[in-house]
């Protein structure tokens, strides 16, 4: 499940032209990294994922530590 939710971000991404890397390490929860190839310099962006499976139930109960400026929720 996680490597199918990586990919799936990833495709996201790929649609607004983000390049995606995944880094060779996990360090403070970096799943991939994206680059924005629209500005110069670059950015550099983190990005923590997770998939879940959901039965009879389409609640989602998330942590507010992991809630911030920067929080994306992609919900298929």
């Amino acid at each position: 499940m996680e490597i199918e939710a990586e990919y799936y971000i990833t495709s996201l991404l790929n649609k607004y032209d983000f390049l995606v890397s995944k880094p060779m390490y996990d360090k403070e929860g970096c799943d991939l990294q994206i680059i924005d190839s629209q500005m110069s310099p670059s950015k550099l962006l983190r990005i923590q994922s997770k998939g879940r499976n959901f039965e009879n139930s389409t609640n989602i109960n998330i942590p507010t530590k992991y809630v911030d400026e920067t929080f994306v929720l992609f919900y298929t």
